[in-house]
């Protein structure tokens, strides 16, 4: 591997691919800071400068066609984190008291147990609306609080599987019923994915199980 300096960067030069491929020797990849973005700042892509290269059937290769389209989907993904860096966010807390127990865990909490919970709900946009808001907070409490009060708030969250089920609907017990194992990172993604479905732009709901313990749900990108 030989490397030459372009300004105060190192860059490699994959020497090997001489050795390997001998018809390639007059397009060696010269490796410069390249596709410069909108602020002045590059980034290093690779290009080869050479065009004329043939592949053992004789046929034309262009190496400069794909390394330029890998340089412009990089440009588009850099320019997309750009965009995407500047974001508007609100959140609200929402406190509300539950009861679980894990299934195929061996610990306390595969008892029955409750916990004072707080769900964080966190919602971004790339612009404000007419009252230079993200979204009212009473909009948030309107929609996402109310249907944790009056679904998950002082009930058991428990898995369909669960077998204490019956016993605990024979008592009047109030429970919410789940396909997964009402674990912290599930009651997370069930309160997003019921947020998602009103349509807010939540990107992440955290949910603290107790004061030092919370778990996360959120949105890539």
């Amino acid at each position: 591997m030989h490397s030459h300096q372009n300004g105060s960067r190192s860059v490699a030069r994959p020497s090997h691919l001489l050795k390997t491929f001998p018809r390639f020797v007059a397009a060696v990849p010269k490796f410069e800071l390249a596709d410069q973005m909108d602020d002045g700042e590059s980034s290093p892509i690779a290009h080869f400068e050479h065009t004329g290269s043939k592949n053992s059937a004789g046929v034309g290769v262009s190496c400069r066609q794909s390394h330029q389209e890998l340089a412009y989907s990089t440009a588009t993904a850099n320019q997309l984190a750009k965009k995407r860096a500047i974001m508007y966010r609100v959140t609200r807390q929402i406190d509300f008291c539950y009861g679980h127990r894990l299934l195929n865990y061996d610990g306390k909490c595969k008892h029955l147990h409750g916990h004072n919970g707080r769900a964080i709900i966190s919602i971004e946009a790339e612009s404000l609306d007419s009252r230079g808001m993200v979204m009212d907070f009473s909009d948030i409490k309107s929609v996402v609080s109310r249907w944790i009060d009056e679904n998950l708030d002082h009930r058991m969250i428990l898995s369909r599987e669960d077998p204490a089920i019956p016993f605990l609907q024979q008592l009047g017990e109030p429970v919410f019923l789940i396909e997964e194992n009402p674990t912290a990172e599930n009651i997370a993604k069930l309160i997003y994915d019921f947020a998602v479905g009103r349509d807010y732009p939540v990107v992440r709901v955290d949910l603290w199980e107790t004061r030092s313990c919370y778990a996360s749900y959120s949105r890539l990108g």
